[in-house]
């Protein structure tokens, strides 16, 4: 018999674990598919077993309860009839890992930007963790993925990945040894035998750059227009205003898009000076982040 020359792998697009301890899954469509085997990693046997089947037409599954804590990997094995019997495609889905836990959760407490491009993240302290993993996850994404790892009583991270405008998620799960695990396991899916906290709820940072003053154009009747440089991700630019280098400085003018690369404002009356700063903001959900802000700018009003 030939072997299967089809190439789609059926891709695993949500995986989630119910208040009953089931995990429902749901992947794409294969469209020469004639049906799907759901199969789920077995520890003992160190590989991949059938634990359900579905026609062409169904892209969901429900597992069986899981009552062990544990993390658990599934994939999808699409079928196509061939000769008259169902055969697997050559090439199978990748195994998507799910966590069930009983675990409470750790929440962030805190998550900053030191500089530009890192991201500090600080969470609750968990008494009976061995650890802490650090996810993150990318807005367009479905799925976290590890960025780091700490030690019991080491509460915070920094993730120095970070770029302008990219939207990132972050949550972290505390974890302890799981002493139910056979020793010198030859799995390379589960290279370390844990229990994980269940997931806490994600905190969004998003890190906005800087941008440059180019250029200052002074106009009569004390106008006056900025020209600075494009920065990347950005929703819009804020021009800022002092009456001195060290004050408060307040927002007097915003652009409407992230592409405009003009600023203008006008002295009121009496001023003969002004001090100008320029800002990058990126709104997300309806909440905006802000840059740091430009050097400031003397201008000196044409009267």
């Amino acid at each position: 018999m030939a072997k299967e020359v089809l190439k789609t792998k059926p891709e695993i697009v949500f995986a989630d674990v119910t208040d009953e301890r089931t995990v429902e899954l749901s992947w794409k469509e294969v469209k020469e598919a004639t049906g799907y085997n759901i199969e789920r990693y077995d520890r003992e046997k160190d590989k991949f077993v059938k634990i359900g089947a579905v026609d062409a037409k169904v892209t969901s599954f429900t597992c069986k309860r899981e009552d062990r804590d544990g993390v658990y990997q599934y994939r999808i094995n699409a079928l196509k009839a061939v000769e008259g019997k169902l055969r697997p495609l050559s090439k199978k889905g990748a195994a998507r890992a799910v966590n069930i836990s009983s675990v409470p959760a750790v929440n962030i407490t805190k998550i900053e930007s030191p500089s530009f491009g890192k991201v500090r993240i600080t969470w609750e302290n968990d008494k009976n963790a061995a650890g802490y993993v650090i996810n993150r996850r990318l807005e367009e994404m479905n799925e976290s993925v590890v960025r780091g790892e700490t030690k019991a009583g080491e509460l915070s991270f920094t993730d120095n990945t970070a770029t302008s405008g990219q939207v990132y998620y972050y949550n972290v799960q505390s974890y302890i040894p799981d002493m139910s695990a056979a020793p010198g396991g030859s799995s390379s899916l589960l290279p370390q035998a844990r229990i994980y906290s269940n997931t806490g709820k994600e905190e969004c940072f998003v890190c906005v750059d800087s941008t440059e003053i180019l250029r200052v154009r002074r106009g009569l009747f004390k106008k006056v227009s900025f020209e600075y440089r494009m920065t990347a991700g950005v929703s819009c630019y804020i021009l800022y205003k002092s009456s001195t280098k060290d004050g408060e400085f307040r927002e007097v003018a915003r652009t409407k898009n992230g592409t405009t690369l003009t600023l203008e404002s006008k002295g009121e009356s009496g001023e003969r000076a002004a001090y100008y700063k320029i800002g990058c903001c990126k709104t997300v959900n309806g909440r905006e982040w802000f840059g740091k802000k430009t050097e400031s700018v003397l201008v000196n009003y044409k009267l």
